[in-house]
């Protein structure tokens, strides 16, 4: 009567994971990212009001974001999400979120309205920003991966608080775009579906 998850749910996971031709670019650009700043770096796609975590990069600090690809959290309450809502209209964000935005953290935004406005400004600059909202001590930057116009994924860096200064941001942000310009060109010719890549 007791069951364990078996050596067939990684191959499946594995699989998963390999399906399509862009996850090798997308690691390597992550990689570089890691290496040049030193914090984790996540890919991410939206999943009904979700982030989905497809591929992580460590860091090599001891102390870290410590969500895992395959985890799910709230879009709204973290960076890499708003950059995945980013132009949305505020019609579209109601209706992923019927029962309104409930905290992860004291710092979650729960005003609808509020975070409205901040996912206008993301659409317009490109860039998204959490500070301790879905985890305590981590921030985070992030930036959406747009074809045609449309977030179909995005990138974030995660800096716990203590390592968090001007200059870090100001690199990690550079990181990013770069990043992001990269990817960008890349999936003008690939086809997406779903959440595979």
């Amino acid at each position: 009567g007791r069951y364990t998850i078996g050596y067939k749910a990684f191959e499946i996971g594995n699989t998963y994971i390999r399906r399509g031709g862009l996850s090798i670019d997308i690691q390597i650009q992550m990689k570089n990212i890691v290496d040049c700043c030193g914090e984790t770096c996540y890919f991410a796609q939206l999943v009904e009001g979700d982030v989905f975590y497809l591929y992580k990069v460590d860091s090599t600090e001891p102390v870290r974001s410590v969500v895992s690809p395959g985890q799910r959290l709230p879009a709204y309450a973290t960076g890499i999400g708003k950059a995945l809502l980013s132009g949305k209209t505020k019609e579209e964000i109601k209706k992923l979120y019927p029962e309104g935005l409930k905290p992860l953290t004291e710092n979650t935004i729960t005003d609808m309205d509020r975070l409205c406005y901040q996912l206008e400004e993301i659409h317009k600059n490109g860039l998204a920003f959490e500070s301790e909202e879905s985890t305590q001590y981590i921030r985070c930057i992030a930036v959406p991966i747009r074809k045609e116009g449309k977030a179909i994924a995005a990138m974030s860096i995660a800096i716990p608080i203590f390592r968090y200064s001007p200059e870090k941001e100001s690199v990690g942000i550079r990181l990013l775009r770069e990043a992001q310009i990269r990817l960008e060109r890349l999936l003008e010719n690939a086809e997406l579906t779903g959440i595979v890549l």
